[in-house]
């Protein structure tokens, strides 16, 4: 399953919203001159999806564009690592950004546990940190490989390791 979001950009205004909403919110009005402070509140305006829409007191309009996104799609774990208790272990992409998502245990630290397919791998190792239980919570120290390897890394135990983050699939 896939669709569309659509994402509304003016200077620091990002509003993101399903294709089929029609509701914006903006949450401050444009930077003041010569000082980059966000002005008053800007025009809240119903919008659908591939209209305009006024963003400030000038009711300039300023178009929505499409990004593609993904459905969730669950890993295959490897190397001893399961789902935790109640979690699934998951990777989505939205634009050129890839998210990864759930709880995992019990696996082998410093070795593979899934890997992300093409089109879902950055350009460079990355490092994601999470948590980790292992009698303790502490930090999880996770890395993804340009082959896309997931690799646990550094923690303090096994028995809960979270993989929740995000990265870039295109080079800074």
């Amino acid at each position: 399953m896939s669709g569309e979001i659509n994402v509304i950009s003016r200077t620091q205004h990002i509003i993101v919203e399903p294709a089929s909403s029609s509701i914006a919110v903006i949450n401050a009005g444009p930077p003041g001159p010569n000082t980059g402070i966000p002005g008053p509140p800007g025009v809240v305006q119903s919008i659908s999806a591939g209209s305009g829409i006024s963003v400030d007191s000038t009711n300039a309009a300023y178009p929505i564009v499409s990004v593609s996104t993904t459905a969730w799609v669950n890993v295959t774990l490897q190397n001893g690592w399961v789902l935790f208790t109640g979690y699934k272990c998951q990777y989505r992409k939205i634009g050129d950004i890839v998210y990864t998502r759930g709880r995992m245990s019990n696996g082998s630290k410093g070795a593979t546990a899934f890997i992300l397919p093409v089109g879902f791998r950055p350009p460079t190792t990355v490092d994601i940190f999470g948590g980790c239980y292992g009698g303790s919570w502490g930090f999880a120290h996770n890395e993804v490989s340009v082959n896309g390897d997931f690799i646990p890394y550094d923690g303090s135990g096994v028995t809960i390791w979270t993989i929740d983050g995000y990265f870039a699939t295109t080079p800074v």
